[in-house]
């Protein structure tokens, strides 16, 4: 995407975004709620107009060919999908049909087998949880075996279980040649991506690895020394860490030593700073 702006009256959700994803990665899209992840993904799954700007998918436009890019993508939206009613089979064999899926009932055993939905399959969509109601729109999406996967905070309301099984799913993917483009706030979810970008006020104000994305915040350290508490702010790389504790000899003395990872408000700041602004709302 290049330019990519969208204005919903006189408000920006994204201002003027460009990035460019590669194959067979795992992208991670972080960002507070309200950052303007979700007008993003809907722009590259061709669900919404941008102001201006373009964005193309597998070289396509995705307004003018949104049938066409159907066959390769795969989308989850942030909000449930599924007929209620409908059991969890009859939800996935109905979008599986729309999108024209060859060997349809074998696919659909994979699918459930994958998500591992098959003991649930003749419940009606109503009587699940809401972390299984996300598996099966993950189901849904994934059940033509797409190039592409856009994941839209798959894993909001889900349980820290699932949430992990979730992402074990997400690598095989990636191992068999998907490429995944997945939102999330959480920054224990954004560790598990190749590349992350970092979308605040419909900005994208970084991209990076997980790595250099940690380094930009300040790690909490913590030591407890003959009953005196020492806690201190560095830059989170591994030879100032090293240097800070050599200076206590790691002798007995030291009971124990924290560490805390900067959260997603604190890279914010941090990197606003980088850029010259002490506060965010500039």
């Amino acid at each position: 995407m290049e330019g990519l702006t969208k204005y919903y009256g006189d408000f920006p959700a994204l201002v003027n975004v460009n990035l460019r994803v590669d194959r067979g990665i795992i992208f991670g899209l972080l960002g507070p709620n309200g950052s303007g992840k979700t007008t993003l993904i809907k722009a590259m799954v061709g669900a919404l107009k941008p102001t201006s700007g373009w964005v193309r998918v597998m070289g396509m436009d995705p307004l003018l060919h949104r049938r066409d890019l159907s066959r390769y993508i795969g989308y989850m939206p942030q909000s449930y999908a599924l007929y209620e009613d409908l059991t969890v089979e009859d939800n996935i064999r109905f979008f599986a049909q729309i999108l024209e899926v060859d060997n349809l009932e074998k696919r659909i055993l994979k699918t459930l087998q994958f998500v591992e939905l098959t003991d649930r399959v003749k419940m009606p969509v109503y009587a699940l949880s809401g972390g299984l109601k996300r598996r099966v729109s993950f189901a849904i999406a994934v059940v033509h075996d797409p190039d592409i996967l856009f994941l839209d905070e798959p894993t909001a309301a889900v349980d820290p279980y699932l949430r992990e099984k979730f992402w074990r799913g997400l690598k095989s993917l990636k191992e068999s040649g998907k490429t995944i483009f997945v939102s999330t706030h959480l920054m224990e979810e954004a560790v598990k991506c190749d590349i992350i970008g970092i979308l605040f006020r419909g900005r994208l104000l970084m991209i990076s690895t997980p790595q250099e994305l940690f380094r930009v915040g300040r790690l909490k350290v913590e030591l407890h020394i003959h009953g005196d508490v020492v806690r201190v702010d560095l830059p989170n790389d591994p030879q100032t860490i090293a240097g800070f504790l050599k200076q206590y000899g790691l002798k007995d003395e030291i009971k124990e030593i924290s560490f805390r990872f900067p959260d997603l408000d604190e890279i914010i700041i941090s990197i606003f700073r980088r850029m010259g602004y002490e506060r965010s709302e500039n």
